[in-house]
């Protein structure tokens, strides 16, 4: 089967959305590099966001495509791309924590793509099993061979 629409379709939404998050967060990349609990809690909401942004997009797409996980981890990469494009250009202030952002925005959009890989094959095989079930059709009477209503005596 050629998905190759869809993939299309995914990884272009993955670009769009990627690019929504640097404009609209680029201003708090500056905090990573603050010592202390400002520093971890920016790391962690970042984290966070990218790892649900990831979850979702590839539990949808492994609900309506065959199990292709190399694609999926690609659409994790392509909507962290424009952040660490970024990051890398630009000097948005993070300093000695440069890698450790990066690492941290990787990790948690493959982490969200494994776990979204693997609950949308979950939904998808329970999808198809109810499916099967509420589409499996019985005989009706009039086909059914006449000798099995007859008594064994």
């Amino acid at each position: 089967m050629n998905l190759w629409q869809r993939t299309f379709a995914y990884a272009t939404a993955c670009l769009v959305i990627g690019l929504a998050i640097v404009v609209f967060t680029h201003s708090f990349f500056e905090y990573a590099n603050e010592p202390g609990m400002q520093g971890y809690i920016t790391l962690f909401a970042f984290g966070l966001v990218f790892l649900n942004l990831g979850f979702v997009i590839n539990r949808r797409f492994m609900l309506k495509t065959k199990p292709r996980p190399a694609i999926n981890y690609l659409f994790s990469f392509v909507m962290v791309a424009p952040t660490l494009l970024w990051i890398f250009t630009k000097d948005e202030g993070l300093g000695e924590s440069l890698f450790t952002f990066a690492a941290t925005l990787l990790f948690a959009a493959f982490l969200g793509a494994y776990f979204g890989i693997r609950r949308g094959l979950v939904k998808r095989d329970d999808y198809l099993e109810k499916y099967y079930k509420e589409n499996e059709d019985e005989l009706p009477d009039e086909l059914k061979r006449p000798h099995e209503d007859l008594s064994k005596n």
